[in-house]
C-alpha cells in the first residue's frame, strides 16, 4: 500500500491541486468563502489526474529510474506495473468525472491538461529541453483552472493576474531544468536527449539559474499592490534566487521550490490582511 501512495508523489500532487484554492482565495476572498465546496471539488479533481499522470510518468521511466532513482516503487519492484497502470486510469477517469460537477469551462480546461500530461509522461524523453517547456505550461494551468472556477467573481488588477502566471512558469522550467542535471545519467538511455543542445551540466545550471533571477524580479512588480508581508515574500524570494548562483544543483533545487512556497504563503497572508 505504502509503495502505490509513493506513486502518486503526494509532495507534489498535493500542494499543486491545493494550488486552486489558494489561487481562487486570492482572487476572489468573498468567492471563494461563499463557495469552499466547489473550490473543494475542483482540488479533487485536480488531485486525481495530477495522481494518474505521476503514476503514468513512473510507468514510462521505469527503466531511467533504476539508475536516477532506484527507490522509486515500479523501479525497485515493490509495486505491481499491472495494478499502477489500473490505478493509473482509474484516476484519471475520476478526475475528468468529478470536474463535471464544478463547471463546464474547469472540465474542459481539465480534459486539456490531462491530455497534456499524457503526452508528457509518454514522450518527455524524446522532446529534449521542449519537455521542460511543456512541464513549465502544465504546472501554469493552475490559473486558467482557478479562473474558470472564479468566473466573474475575480477583483485582482490585470497586472498581478499576468505577473503570477509568468512567475510560475519561469520558476517551474528553472526547477524542471535543475531536475535534468539530477536526471543526466539515466536519460543519456535516449538518444534524443543525448543530442540536445541543452544536455550539459554547465548549460542546464546557467540556464536554471538565469529564469531564477527573471522569475524572481518579475514577483516583484505587483508588490507596491499589496500589503508589506508580500514585499517581505517577494524580497526573500530574491535572496534565494541570488543564492541559487553560487549553490551547486541538488541545493539549488531546494532554494527554488522554497520560493513557490514563500511567494505563495506571502500572496495568500496578504490577502487575507487585506
Amino acid at each position: 500500500m505504502i509503495a502505490y501512495l509513493k506513486l502518486l508523489r503526494l509532495y507534489y500532487s498535493g500542494p499543486l491541486a491545493c494550488g486552486i484554492g489558494v489561487i481562487c482565495y486570492f482572487l476572489s476572498p468573498q468567492f471563494a468563502a461563499q463557495n469552499t465546496l466547489l473550490i473543494a471539488k475542483a482540488i479533487l479533481s485536480l488531485w486525481l489526474v495530477l495522481g494518474g499522470a505521476y503514476i503514468l510518468n513512473d510507468i514510462c521511466d521505469s527503466e531511467s529510474d533504476k539508475i536516477n532513482s532506484p527507490k522509486r516503487p515500479l523501479a525497485c519492484g515493490s509495486a505491481n506495473r499491472t495494478k499502477a497502470a489500473q490505478a493509473c486510469i482509474a484516476l484519471f477517469f475520476s478526475g475528468i468525472i468529478v470536474s463535471f460537477f464544478c463547471n463546464k469551462t474547469f472540465s474542459l480546461i481539465l480534459i486539456a491538461v490531462a491530455i497534456g500530461l499524457i503526452f508528457y509522461d509518454i514522450y518527455s524523453k524524446r522532446l529534449s529541453i521542449f519537455k521542460n517547456i511543456l512541464a513549465a505550461l502544465l504546472t501554469t494551468s493552475l490559473y486558467p483552472l482557478s479562473f474558470a472556477i472564479a468566473g466573474n467573481h475575480i477583483y485582482q488588477s490585470t497586472q498581478i493576474i499576468l505577473a503570477y502566471p509568468l512567475w510560475l512558469f519561469l520558476i517551474t522550467l528553472s526547477y524542471q531544468i535543475l531536475k535534468d542535471i539530477r536526471d543526466i545519467k539515466g536519460d543519456s538511455l535516449h538518444a534524443a536527449t543525448t543530442r540536445a543542445f541543452f544536455h550539459s551540466e554547465n548549460r542546464l545550471l546557467i540556464s536554471a539559474r538565469a529564469l531564477n533571477i527573471l522569475a524572481s524580479l518579475i514577483v516583484l512588480l505587483p508588490g507596491y499592490l499589496l500589503e508589506t508581508i508580500y514585499w517581505i515574500s517577494a524580497c526573500a524570494a530574491v535572496v534565494l534566487a541570488v543564492l541559487v548562483l553560487f549553490v551547486k544543483w541538488p541545493t539549488a533545487i531546494i532554494l527554488t521550490y522554497s520560493q513557490v512556497i514563500i511567494i505563495t504563503i506571502g500572496s495568500f497572508v496578504a490577502v487575507l490582511l487585506a
